[in-house]
């Protein structure tokens, strides 16, 4: 299976959660993993949870 992808770390401050959510939606980003510090503050963002 050959994926073009990139996979990296960005530093997001809690204000900035929004805007990565929308380039998210926007089609500008494909997904991400949360961390803490932002686990919590990112739930009311989403449309569905899953372990």
């Amino acid at each position: 299976m050959k994926i073009q992808a990139e996979y990296g770390k960005i530093r997001v401050e809690e204000e900035d959660l929004p805007s990565i959510i929308n380039k998210i939606n926007n089609g500008n980003l494909d997904g991400i993993n949360v961390t803490v510090p932002h686990k919590e503050n990112i739930m009311h963002f989403l449309d569905e949870i899953n372990s």
